[in-house]
């Protein structure tokens, strides 16, 4: 738990792949001190050369627009998400349960790959250059996934027993 937020903002910066980064905020206390951590970070790590942060103005929460909303998109999606989840468990999922954390980063990831723009294209075409291209089941969605054919869980199955394993998805 401890650091969980400053590595994940870490990890998805590095994924860019950018050099120069700049991270914004709105000014909220938590928020703010999770970037400046992060950006800590990020100024250590061979990766980034150039990382510093932008704030809006005090009070002026227009100046924060497009921020507004993509966290308003966030929140829908993850309302959304957990709705169905709860329809499917029969029962509610309080927001300190280990499956918020995992559906709010499904929530990000199906924001990132799969809602266009106005220009038509995703947040992951515009880093990638294609469209996400794997097939997702639903959060918390029983499937089959397959095992390693490498390492040392292979020779313990032996070279006849079945490749593939029921799970639950969670992103």
């Amino acid at each position: 738990e401890q650091g969980f937020a400053v590595d994940q903002v870490v990890k998805d910066t590095k994924w860019l792949g950018y050099s120069k980064v700049i991270l914004k905020s709105d000014n909220g206390p938590s928020i703010v001190a999770v970037l400046r951590a992060s950006l800590e970070v990020l100024r250590v790590s061979a990766e980034v050369a150039q990382a510093s942060e932008e704030h809006p103005k005090a009070y002026k929460s227009q100046s924060n627009g497009s921020t507004e909303v993509a966290v308003r998109s966030l929140r829908g999606m993850y309302r959304t998400m957990k709705a169905c989840l709860e329809d499917r468990l029969g029962c509610s999922v309080p927001p300190n349960h280990a499956t918020s954390a995992w559906l709010i980063e499904h929530c990000a990831m199906l924001v990132n790959t799969r809602i266009a723009g106005k220009d038509g294209r995703s947040p992951w075409y515009r880093v990638r250059g294609r469209n996400f291209g794997l097939r997702l089941a639903g959060f918390a969605e029983q499937c089959m996934y397959k095992l390693s054919m490498e390492g040392p869980g292979k020779d313990a199955r032996g070279n006849v027993s079945a490749n593939f394993k029921e799970g639950t998805y969670i992103g």
